[in-house]
């Protein structure tokens, strides 16, 4: 399944504007659909798992 920026924010209760900053630095692996971008549900799986504690803060600082 194919999510938005906005089922991102409400699956995970992290900012849509988090999630956006993290696709423009390239850290969230997504699909282009034109001027669309969905993430693939198994990526943002993924990327939780990896990079976000329980309580819903980055287990480190995501930057560039």
């Amino acid at each position: 399944m194919l999510m938005t920026v906005i089922d991102l924010e409400k699956d995970s209760q992290i900012s849509r504007h988090t999630w956006r900053a993290w696709i423009r630095l390239g850290r969230v692996p997504v699909v282009r659909l034109g001027r669309c971008v969905r993430v693939d549900e198994t990526a943002y799986r993924r990327f939780l798992a990896q990079h976000v504690r329980v309580d819903g803060a980055p287990s480190e600082p995501i930057t560039a």
